[in-house]
């Protein structure tokens, strides 16, 4: 399994207390902490050029639609390393539309 660094640095920053994150990352906390990784890479890579004022603007507007998802199946893994591939892209990659594959592994719909 692969470790974000925002996991990494709650672990450092809590005093050591390790949580695994996969085990608590439902469906609602894949779709806050996509929007979060999301906007924080795109404020960083583009700014203003991003279409948002700030990225808490970002984060506040983003539209986040993974579409009619109750007959998928969710990913917690699929979800984890497709936030922690959004905080790592680089933003050459994002002028290229180079974006993390794993995300559409999240759901798996029939």
């Amino acid at each position: 399994m692969r470790w974000g660094y925002g996991a990494l640095l709650a672990a450092v920053l809590g005093g050591g207390c390790w949580v695994n994150p996969a085990d608590y990352w439902e469906e609602a906390d894949y779709e806050r902490e996509y929007r979060d990784a999301y906007c924080t890479w795109s404020w960083r890579c583009f700014g203003q050029g991003s279409g948002y004022f700030s990225r808490e603007d970002c984060v506040d507007r983003l539209e986040f639609s993974a579409g009619d998802t109750e007959a998928c199946v969710y990913d917690r893994d699929a979800a984890q390393r497709c936030v922690g591939d959004w905080l790592t892209l680089s933003c050459e990659a994002g002028e290229h539309n180079d974006f993390p594959q794993i995300c559409d592994e999240v759901y798996d719909c029939p």
